[in-house]
């Protein structure tokens, strides 16, 4: 299990995602379903009827495995909005 993983669980959240901002250079997401969009400066992708957006410039997806995914860029902003 993922240190995200074991925190939400230590938590009591079950069966959501997590969205990490590492000082606006990286995002970490995990529990995602499908990717939604993906952009130069923009990525999106849904999580338990939710769509994570980041916005920014230069973004790349770095890692995408498993429901996890690591974006690079000069990170913006980061967003949810229920589907």
């Amino acid at each position: 299990m993922s240190f995200i993983g074991e925190l939400t669980a230590k938590l009591g959240i079950c069966g959501g995602y997590s969205v990490i901002n590492f000082n606006g250079e990286y995002v970490y997401v995990e529990g995602i379903e499908r990717l939604v969009f993906v952009g130069e400066n923009e990525i999106s992708v849904s999580a338990k009827r939710t769509v994570i957006t980041v916005e920014g410039e230069k973004l790349m997806m770095e890692e995408l495995d498993g429901g996890t995914l690591i974006i690079k860029g000069k990170i913006n902003c980061v967003s949810q909005k229920e589907m």
